[in-house]
């Protein structure tokens, strides 16, 4: 059986600062569906995999497809 990877789920500030982006930035990426995001409570937290495969496949940019909606 393979070991399961650890993806902590980070905080607005993290991710921002894992990305070098504004946290005005990630917030932004949110309210268009470009990245992926999950609730907790009231609360923003995202997996680095799914926010780097988000913007690897073009999320993000000018060019953004719908992603999913946070905490969906």
């Amino acid at each position: 059986m393979e070991k399961p990877t650890y993806d902590p789920l980070l905080t607005v500030d993290e991710i921002a600062t894992y990305l070098n982006v504004k946290k005005s930035w990630v917030y932004e990426q949110v309210g268009k569906r470009g990245i992926p995001c999950k609730r907790i409570g009231k609360y923003l937290r995202f997996r680095v995999s799914e926010v780097e495969l988000a913007l690897a496949n073009g999320a993000g940019s000018l060019k953004s497809q719908y992603v999913r909606k946070c905490g969906s």
